[in-house]
């Protein structure tokens, strides 16, 4: 995986220098030098930390006079819904699934200007590998400007529609049924639409890229 990252995805802070993945690959520590990074708290990368720290950055501005700086997240709202998606190596962009979600804390606004989000301390939601690949990304989602092609860029952040985000908390109910975290996805869900007006019996139908 970081040799995928670093080599052949070149995702921007993973082939970074200052990156202690790139650093891992350039021979520069060892691996144990880096689990050790990790496991005392060192910040590997975003990623690594989401489901720890259910944090969820928007990455840094790469060029510019503004170069360094962190990527506001102008639309974000308390109890946004966050989506956290990956894809696996050599495999393409439609394949993107979801494996977590969470409510944006109602607490964290000054965050939102620091460049990431935290969740609540209730609404988050993590899927099992096999539930993930159930949940693609881009049955929910479309780019407006190339609504055919499906690609994620380099951007570490993306939004949608109450509606859309809403279709997916339906998904993962659906998902969640006959298991131990059925009521936690229907509470979830009922919560989401409760407080975003939206009938949670007349959820429309998911119209993305992959319809």
């Amino acid at each position: 995986m970081i040799n995928y990252n670093v080599s052949k995805a070149k995702n921007l802070w993973c082939s970074s220098p200052e990156s202690q993945c790139y650093k891992y690959w350039q021979g520069d520590i060892t691996r144990q030098e880096l689990d050790a990074i990790y496991n005392d708290g060192g910040l590997i990368c975003y990623e690594s930390q989401m489901l720890k720290s259910w944090r969820a950055y928007a990455g840094i501005i790469q060029s510019g006079r503004n170069k360094g700086k962190s990527i506001r997240m102008s639309s974000v709202r308390p109890h946004s819904l966050a989506l956290l998606t990956t894809r696996l190596p050599n495999v393409k962009d439609d394949e993107r699934f979801i494996f977590a979600v969470f409510l944006v804390d109602e607490n964290t606004g000054s965050n939102w200007d620091e460049g990431y989000v935290e969740a609540g301390p209730k609404y988050r939601m993590v899927l099992s590998p096999d539930e993930a690949r159930q949940l693609k990304f881009w049955d929910y989602s479309y780019n407006p400007k190339k609504p055919t092609r499906n690609v994620f860029g380099s951007g570490l952040h993306r939004y949608l529609t109450d509606e859309q985000a809403a279709q997916v908390l339906k998904a993962i109910y659906e998902i969640k049924r006959s298991t131990g975290e059925e009521k936690k996805a229907k509470d979830f869900l009922d919560f989401y639409c409760k407080i975003k007006g939206i009938n949670a019996a007349n959820i429309h139908l998911p119209n993305g890229a992959n319809e």
